[in-house]
């Protein structure tokens, strides 16, 4: 946990409903959360999708899914068992909503 971007997070925040957690494995655990995005460096991607597919989440990853084909059939293997879905997409603070959105929070 980068504790100077929670402090960022919780300042800006200040006073909204909002449940602050210490790692995504939080996240995974709750009940309430059905499905999760994936926007972690590439070479983590396949640690975190294997955890959310093992918590039974749904997953939109930022491309590439794996590093390796060898990962990737991993998780088809994992997602077929599971009955999840996984789509791809890319994230990118760059647009011009993603600015308009962003900017209303001081980032």
């Amino acid at each position: 946990t980068n504790s100077g971007s929670l402090n960022t997070a919780k300042a800006l925040l200040d006073g909204q409903d909002c449940t602050y957690l210490d790692s995504y494995k939080e996240l995974l655990a709750l009940e309430n959360v059905d499905a999760v995005l994936i926007a972690t460096p590439n070479f983590h991607h396949i640690n975190v999708l294997r955890d959310a597919i093992a918590a039974e989440k749904h997953i939109l990853c930022e491309k590439p899914m794996c590093i390796s084909i060898a990962e990737c059939a991993e998780v088809e293997y994992l997602l077929e068992q599971s009955g999840k879905y996984l789509t791809f997409g890319r994230a990118n603070s760059n647009t011009a909503s993603s600015k308009v959105f962003l900017g209303g929070y001081g980032i």
